[in-house]
């Protein structure tokens, strides 16, 4: 099923990329048109949004250019499943902080997928609100392997309601998660792993995209 989704996803997202690109600029750009990145903790603006950064835990894990690519890949997916009428996803998307850790997260009250309450734990992803959510991610990792697209649906939850992004997910106490909305995260993290292992198997080839 993924792999009859994934190549229309994927030469729409790069018709979008094109489009958008043009309006964002890459942070700390060299002549060569490469990052300048020196140290820990730099923000680095993601290219094809507007007004959205990313703080990274090492120099460029992970690549700016690879977090637009998932960004624009949720957002179809999103919206194919959703909607979004009034743009709201789309606006908070282009004024997101998203923030790589190289650990997890201490919390207390929060809530697994299922709703069921936990005092206190560590986390592997926050969304600290509509405009900023922190992943844990180390560097054999992939974007598909972490909580960024979990993290994504709460802020995009809470831009669309305007209240706190359905805590608990699939319980009871809040509304706004579904499990159309646990699905689609399984969902888009198999179209972009798919798509790195087609990206990696053609440059094996020695073509380019």
């Amino acid at each position: 099923m993924y792999k009859k989704i994934f190549y229309p996803v994927f030469a729409l997202v790069t018709l979008i990329f094109v489009a958008v690109g043009c309006l964002s600029l890459r942070g700390d750009v060299d002549d060569k048109g490469d990052y300048d990145c020196t140290s820990r903790n730099e923000i680095t603006r993601i290219p094809g949004w507007k007004f959205s950064y990313q703080i990274e835990a090492e120099c460029s894990i992970p690549d700016p250019y690879d977090v637009s690519l998932a960004m624009q890949v949720f957002y179809v997916n999103w919206h194919q499943r959703f909607g979004d009428p009034a743009d709201v996803v789309l606006n908070n998307l282009n004024n997101i902080l998203i923030e790589w850790r190289k650990n997890a997260m201490q919390f207390r009250n929060g809530y697994r997928v299922d709703g069921t309450f936990i005092q206190e734990g560590r986390a592997i992803g926050l969304t600290l609100d509509r405009g900023h959510i922190v992943m844990m991610m180390e560097t054999s990792q992939k974007i598909y392997d972490t909580s960024f697209v979990h993290e994504l649906i709460h802020a995009s939850i809470r831009a669309k309601t305007g209240q706190l992004g359905d805590p608990d997910h699939e319980g009871t106490k809040y509304s706004g998660w579904t499990k159309q909305h646990t699905s689609l995260i399984k969902e888009i993290n198999e179209i972009l792993r798919l798509m790195d292992l087609n990206y990696a198997e053609e440059n094996k080839k020695g073509y380019e995209f």
